[in-house]
């Protein structure tokens, strides 16, 4: 069930949000203890908790357990048009996006790449297992699976930074329930949510591509432009 905060919780986070520009905080640095706030701000403890929490799911605080609330870097804007196409995207690119190799799988992410609509069995996939980072901070763990006979055309598949007219991708998003294994390689607290991004790519009508994301949502904007009909 989604968190319900009252009208004074949405004064008192706009207050918090004052008080760091004021004070000119930068990431990394903390923000006084919960007992100073609430009596500088002359609230309860459980207001303002419920403020800070909106600041939280927010991205813009965090909170680490025993030592307090500190400002967090600013999120990264990713065009969730090109999400499995990061090289397409020059924003995200400027923001010194980086990627590093690694070899572990989640064994959820694992069997919805085996039971997807790739032609191809699992073990003869060509994969990739990349960390996403932006200014050396962990955004995303994404898997790229591609069928083999693919790459005469496209070898570079998930890497491209012109996407071809004959290639359509469809996208799904959900909420995804992590475990503890994926703390450690995202630096998750428990204040962090992930997403899962999964993008299927089209030729011809044949999918020769997937790619699954599992997006640190307290760390990116995800962003698109959506045309309306007149």
């Amino acid at each position: 069930m989604p968190k319900m905060y009252n009208l004074l919780s949405l004064d008192i986070e706009e207050q918090v949000k004052q008080y760091i520009d004021e004070h000119n905080l930068q990431p990394g640095d903390k923000l006084p203890s919960e007992r100073d706030f609430s009596t500088m701000l002359n609230v309860t403890r459980v207001t303002l908790r419920h403020a800070l929490e909106v600041l939280i799911s927010e991205g813009i605080i965090e909170r680490h357990p025993g030592s307090g609330y500190y400002l967090c870097p600013p999120k990264a804007d990713r065009e969730l048009l090109y999400y499995c196409f990061p090289y397409k995207d020059c924003a995200l690119i400027n923001e010194g996006y980086a990627t590093e190799k690694i070899s572990f799988i989640p064994e959820q992410i694992r069997n919805i790449a085996a039971n997807s609509a790739l032609p191809t069995a699992y073990d003869d996939l060509i994969s990739n297992y990349v960390l996403e980072t932006v200014a050396d901070r962990p955004i995303g763990l994404t898997y790229m699976f591609q069928q083999p006979e693919s790459t005469l055309l496209f070898p570079y598949l998930f890497e491209m930074n012109d996407i071809p007219d004959e290639l359509t991708i469809t996208q799904t998003i959900r909420v995804f329930s992590y475990e503890e294994d994926l703390v450690e390689p995202l630096h998750l607290t428990s204040s962090d949510s992930l997403l899962l991004i999964s993008n299927f790519v089209h030729y011809r009508s044949q999918t020769i591509g997937i790619s699954l994301s599992l997006c640190v949502g307290s760390r990116v904007n995800l962003v698109t432009s959506i045309t309306l009909p007149e």
